[in-house]
């Protein structure tokens, strides 16, 4: 990629590490979604916990936190990377 910006090469690869990073929020959000209907299910005092409003946020934080993890390392592996010399990749 002579003549290429670093943003220019990142960019393509930030654009996926948002995708994988909402992929994995909502995965995670169904599987406590799942592990809160199966304790309800075991415990009734689960039941009087349920609070839909908190459960939304949960969920918003879950993918927020999962699209920032991974943008952030991928960024920050492809901009080192980018500044290394061709000797000191090999």
């Amino acid at each position: 990629m002579v003549g290429a910006t670093r943003w220019f090469i990142a960019k393509p690869l930030n654009m996926r590490a948002i995708i994988n990073g909402a992929i994995s929020g909502v995965i995670a959000t169904a599987i406590v979604y799942v592990l809160l209907l199966l304790a309800e299910g075991f415990f009734d005092g689960f039941k009087k916990l349920h609070d839909t409003n908190m459960m939304i946020m949960l969920a918003l934080v879950l993918i927020l936190l999962g699209i920032g993890i991974t943008l952030f390392s991928t960024h920050r592996s492809v901009i080192k990377y980018l500044r290394m010399k061709l000797d000191d990749l090999y």
